[in-house]
């Protein structure tokens, strides 16, 4: 990832021991995170995280066997420092909330896209799905549902939901404004080299795009509808 010199880590831990660990602090637009590194006897195992710290952890006691360099086999004992033991106690929650997120249809997978934000849009709307199922479970009274009975029940309820009916003022009952979803105006393709309608002077304010972008404002109505 950005920000993290892979190379630069591996060279450091190549002459640590088995369970050695070191800390790489980044920063980020101002916002500092650390690279936490454990040497594993085949690789170096990196968490990059905004919190923990390298205190080691009751009751997060392991081991490993290793074959060193002279061919001489090990066992050390040890226990995991924060963000590892973490890592090692969450992540078959993590594996089983990214298999929901996943089977059977995955939207991040489905929506093909290389905008970065669809991407990142997409990614929390499949993360918010599968939260909001599970919070269901385990604090509704309902049966469970698969992902997929869940994302159509969800559905049918968004496209007939029951939200509370628009006033003749353009608020709710519960006193919220809303926008007009028809209101008494025309819709005219603005010409090209143009931007907004200047109505003083009952003409087009001129620009140097041929086409530039723009939506209906017109005085506190405006649909916000493309006129281009």
């Amino acid at each position: 990832p950005t920000g993290v010199p892979g190379d630069v880590i591996l060279d450091h831990f190549q002459d640590k021991n088995v369970a050695d660990i070191d800390v790489l602090q980044r920063e980020t637009f101002g916002n500092k995170w650390h690279v936490f590194c454990m040497k594993e006897p085949d690789h170096v195992r990196q968490i990059m995280s905004t919190f923990g710290t390298t205190e080691e952890v009751d009751g997060a006691e392991t081991k490993r066997h290793y074959t060193d360099s002279n061919g001489q086999t090990n066992i050390i004992e040890f226990r995991y420092r924060e963000p590892f033991a973490n890592y090692f106690k969450y992540k078959n929650v993590v594996m089983e909330h990214a298999k929901m997120r996943y089977s059977p249809i995955s939207i991040e997978k489905t929506w093909k896209t290389n905008y970065w934000p669809d991407r990142n849009f997409a990614w929390f709307l499949a993360i918010t799905e599968v939260n909001t199922n599970l919070a269901r479970s385990y604090f509704g009274d309902d049966k469970e549902l698969t992902q997929l009975e869940f994302r159509k029940a969800l559905a049918q309820e968004m496209i007939y939901n029951n939200l509370p009916e628009q006033k003749e003022d353009g608020s709710t009952a519960d006193g919220r404004r809303v926008r007009p979803k028809h209101v008494d105006h025309e819709l005219v393709m603005a010409p090209p080299y143009t931007g907004r309608w200047i109505a003083t002077k009952n003409e087009w304010h001129k620009v140097t795009s041929k086409y530039l972008q723009q939506r209906c404002a017109k005085h506190t109505i405006g649909c916000k509808k493309r006129t281009r």
